[in-house]
């Protein structure tokens, strides 16, 4: 999944005042944020989900999103 992390991607500001660097990184967290809770609801309440593990959920989503919107 080499190439396709969020700071490698073309950066634009968000008309907020946050530099692109910051905004990015918000649109990273809530990007996390939206997994975890998908995830939550897919497997039973006593399950705990690894940050590693919403992590490669992450980049395999970048991935798709990617292979999607070039073809």
């Amino acid at each position: 999944m080499e190439g396709l992390s969020p700071e490698s991607s073309t950066s634009c500001s968000h008309g907020n005042g946050v530099d692109s660097g910051d905004a990015q990184e918000h649109d990273r967290l809530l990007l996390t944020v939206g997994i975890g809770r998908i995830m939550r609801k897919a497997f039973p309440e006593n399950v705990k989900i690894s940050r590693e593990a919403k992590d490669f959920m992450q980049e395999c989503i970048i991935e798709f999103i990617s292979f999607v919107t070039i073809k």
